[in-house]
């Protein structure tokens, strides 16, 4: 029997913290997982065909990985994951592993790092041990969020890390509720004028440099400092927390 690990990620753009993130939690999983040959995937296209064109850099869909897998003769396949939440990446990802169940005599796969209420306690406490604000500062994370889907767990988390008594800390979403001026009320109405604002992103890519930090009149940065508050950015994704990598392996392990 001939085993093998794949990891998937969405992707990024930004080289310097791909390399400081995705590839370092790769690095993380493979070292885990020495009876296992490694293989990587990202489920982004538009990144994939833009670093190829962009950097010479070939980087195989999760589709491509399994079939250089089968190629390889691997017949047991762990998949894991770099997914923050079990969203339509994650659905789009275990629709491209069920067609390939008849393919490996054993394929599973780990669950995204907040896939459920013990994940979103374990997330929340590593954040309020790791991300520390300034006593009169408040805490904005900034997610990705599913359109359309369901975004509770954005919510979860927020009560989770107020439950380790971090109650200035709030969690909004760039591409769905609760989005920006849901946050920008709850920043209000706790009487700050200071923010942090970092990514609840695995990378510190394209939404956290501009859509979070960005100088442009659309930026979260821009829109709080019209509100009259100040702000200050941690541009550091949370694949860059060692906490973070180590609960990947852990989920990995207990795959199912």
């Amino acid at each position: 029997m001939k085993k093998a690990l794949l990891a998937v990620s969405f992707g990024t753009s930004f080289n310097d913290t791909r390399e400081k993130t995705i590839d370092v939690i790769e690095r993380d999983l493979a070292v885990a997982f020495p009876d296992r040959a490694f293989y990587r995937a990202w489920t982004s296209k538009i990144i994939t065909e833009k670093l190829k064109e962009r950097d010479g850099c070939c980087i195989d869909m999760p589709q491509e990985a399994l079939e250089r897998m089968k190629k390889d003769g691997v017949t047991d396949v762990l998949v894991q994951p770099t997914f923050i939440i079990p969203g339509l990446e994650f659905e789009y990802l275990k629709e491209k592993i069920s067609v390939y169940e008849k393919e490996f005599d054993s394929i599973k796969m780990g669950r995204s790092l907040v896939g459920s209420r013990d994940d979103a306690a374990e997330v929340a406490g590593i954040i309020a041990r790791d991300i520390r604000t300034d006593d009169d500062e408040a805490l904005v994370l900034m997610g990705h969020g599913v359109f359309n889907g369901n975004n509770a767990v954005y919510l979860d988390l927020e009560k989770a890390i107020h439950d380790h008594g971090y109650e200035r800390a709030f969690i909004g979403t760039v591409e769905a509720e609760p989005g920006l001026e849901d946050v920008q009320k709850k920043v209000k109405n706790s009487g700050t004028k200071k923010v942090l604002l970092t990514p609840l992103l695995i990378v510190s890519g394209d939404h956290a440099n501009n859509d979070m930090a960005g100088d442009g009149d659309d930026s979260w940065a821009t829109a709080f400092r019209r509100e009259g508050i100040e702000v200050r950015c941690l541009l550091k994704g949370l694949g860059e927390y060692k906490a973070i990598r180590e609960m990947f392996k852990k989920h990995a392990k207990e795959a199912k």
